[in-house]
């Protein structure tokens, strides 16, 4: 495991390995320095990345694991901590601590929930739903950028008929032995339910369990 390098001037250190690299070719390279553009030049390409909102919300939608770890290690590096597993996983457990989440019993080797060894109760999830629901500004929106189910994501095909549908809004989890949700739904007298359910340890695989868990929260969704 390596730490991911950051630069500061990142296209400069672009050029510099690609000057590298025709160098071991044989061919002669003779670096310039960044300067202004001609006056009248024109623009050939430009590359635009997605906001960061953008990216959560995908790796929420779509359970993207790489994202989750990436974004687990630039937590890491914001915090000044190294941008490794170890250093990654303690920025998690740090913020949640300092957001007064409970942390018992929580054991993290990454960031993307895939180590069978990565342990997390229903308490602080919740603790987690509960922190977005009564925040401000990006920390509320992140409720917002779960999967709705009948329509985003990875609950896209999942409780898509009333009252579930278009209601639920959870992160899914899911190994073989292991499938869960977390999120909400708002019963049909109006009342919003904040929920972090699963079954863990189905060595026959888990995937085949998930229909219990849909009906758990179509339960819900049809309460006063």
């Amino acid at each position: 495991e390596g730490a991911i390098e950051f630069y500061a001037d990142a296209p400069g250190h672009v050029a510099e390995v690609f000057a590298q690299a025709l160098t071991s070719a044989g061919i002669t390279v003779s670096m310039g320095e960044a300067g202004e553009a001609p006056a009248g030049a024109s623009s050939l390409a430009s590359v635009s990345s997605a906001t960061i909102g953008e990216q959560l919300r995908w790796m929420l939608a779509h359970s993207d694991n790489t994202l989750a770890d990436q974004y687990c290690r630039l937590a890491a590096r914001a915090a000044g901590s190294p941008s490794t597993y170890e250093g990654a996983t303690s920025t998690v457990k740090d913020a949640l601590t300092s957001a007064g989440i409970p942390t018992d019993d929580l054991y993290l080797e990454d960031c993307s929930g895939l180590s069978s060894n990565d342990k997390i109760t229903a308490n602080t999830l919740v603790g987690v739903l509960k922190a977005s629901y009564a925040g401000r500004g990006t920390s509320a929106d992140t409720m917002r950028l779960l999967p709705w189910a009948g329509l985003v994501g990875t609950l896209s095909n999942r409780m898509a008929e009333a009252p579930t549908g278009g209601n639920v809004q959870a992160k899914t989890g899911s190994l073989h032995e292991v499938t869960s949700l977390s999120g909400s739904v708002i019963t049909q007298g109006g009342r919003l339910l904040l929920v972090s359910i699963g079954h863990d340890q189905v060595t026959s695989g888990a995937y085949a369990t998930r229909g219990y868990l849909d009906a758990f929260e179509e339960g819900l969704a049809g309460l006063n």
